[in-house]
């Protein structure tokens, strides 16, 4: 059994949670809040008798996601769960694979509060940190970009979890992760702070999972409810209603950018959509009926109207990558020629021209990066797949009941 943590301050916690102790919150956001904590043997045997559901003791993660709306007389109305949270528990109860988060289990409150009981490995450890909060930690420690070949690892593991998302991984249904971005993606550190191996990248948070393809009939959503503006992709900047995995690939190239030059490639101005799609126009160049038929019908268009940027980019994607600050120093000509075809084929304005994951973890990048290491890599993962299904074939025999 995995040791407790450390004493901290005593948990005031009630309901679901007060089942775990040592809680910490990590993060809110619009539909709900995560946690971490640790689960003793003799609470988990508790969750097993009261809620048959299998856990063993441990470090985990807890989404919750409530549905109360405040009301002028107090209290709160208990809302529905809707189809979005429906569709996140599902997800993530079929999609078993290693680079994505493990859902250990699920319960649904009496007011309608869900709590998603997630982990990386067989639980949550405490040397889980995210990528953007590892890679910025690196660069100001060591004063030099992440290595080339830790990029190239990390990426790929990313590719990996993508692809199995869009080619039917999640009991034959084809789903985009709609929000991936250094923050929803969990690396596992050693006990000195270095990257552990390259096994251990998890891709979490799908609060805003979608079906591929989207369905055209329904209302689009803005992408301030697709995702996050930075790492949306054209197609989502401009309101495009049936956008499809494409959308995934684009925001894979964002965090492909941002570790090979240690900073954002599309900031915008004050993180708007708008502001990020002026953006994308500067460094990509602006999107147009010549290479992106029917663009120029798209709700959002009349934004890159306004826009004094030409069709051609301003600069060249490799002098964008050679501004990285401090200076990437480890990346020879031809490493460098690789990377930007691969960030440029990520990166393609028209989606229906972008490259697709299977192509992507098949390009020239990665075996001239990871060389002899990516067979052993891809036996590891082979390995850890059929694991997990075998795990996934005993839970469905067994019956999956959501609680």
């Amino acid at each position: 059994m995995d040791a407790p943590p450390p004493p901290g301050p005593p948990d005031t916690s009630t309901g679901f949670l007060g089942r775990f102790t040592h809680l910490t919150r990590l993060g809110s956001g619009t539909y709900g809040s995560v946690f971490s904590g640790f689960l003793t043997r003799e609470a988990a045997g508790q969750i097993k008798r009261e809620l048959d559901m299998d856990i063993q003791a441990g470090h985990y993660a807890i989404k919750r996601i409530g549905c109360k709306s405040s009301s002028l007389g107090g209290g709160g109305v208990v809302r529905p769960l809707s189809p979005d949270t429906y569709l996140e528990i599902s997800t993530l109860a079929m999609a078993w694979h290693p680079n994505i988060v493990k859902l250990f289990g699920t319960h649904i409150d009496q007011d309608n509060t869900a709590f998603l009981i997630l982990g990386t490995t067989d639980t949550l450890e405490l040397g889980d940190v995210t990528l953007d909060s590892y890679y910025h930690s690196y660069i100001h420690h060591n004063r030099q970009q992440m290595p080339i070949r830790q990029v190239a690892e990390i990426l790929y593991q990313v590719l990996l979890g993508v692809t199995h998302l869009h080619s039917g991984g999640c009991g034959g249904k084809e789903v985009m992760h709609c929000d991936l971005k250094p923050s929803n993606i969990l690396l596992k550190l050693d006990q000195h702070g270095r990257s552990h191996d390259v096994h251990y990248v998890r891709i979490c948070d799908f609060g805003m999972v979608q079906p591929t393809p989207c369905d055209p009939s329904k209302k689009p959503r803005k992408p301030k409810y697709v995702g996050t503006p930075m790492y949306c992709s054209p197609e989502l900047l401009l309101y495009q209603k049936d956008h499809f995995w494409a959308v995934d690939i684009w925001a894979v190239g964002c965090i492909f950018g941002e570790l090979l030059t240690g900073r954002r490639l599309f900031g915008g101005k004050g993180n708007s959509n708008d502001g990020t799609l002026s953006e994308v126009c500067r460094v990509m160049g602006k999107p147009s009926p010549s290479t992106w038929a029917g663009v120029d019908t798209l709700p959002n268009y009349e934004v890159v109207q306004t826009l004094q940027f030409g069709e051609a980019p301003e600069r060249a994607l490799v002098d964008v990558l050679r501004e990285a600050v401090p200076p990437r120093q480890d990346m020879d000509d031809m490493t460098e020629a690789m990377a930007v075809d691969l960030l440029s084929k990520m990166l393609c304005l028209n989606p229906y021209e972008r490259i697709f994951g299977a192509e992507a973890l098949r390009h020239p990048f990665f075996k001239h990066v990871l060389k002899n290491s990516l067979l052993c890599y891809e036996h590891f993962i082979r390995t850890s797949r059929r694991e997990l299904h075998e795990e996934l074939h005993e839970a469905c025999s067994a019956g999956i009941h959501l609680r």
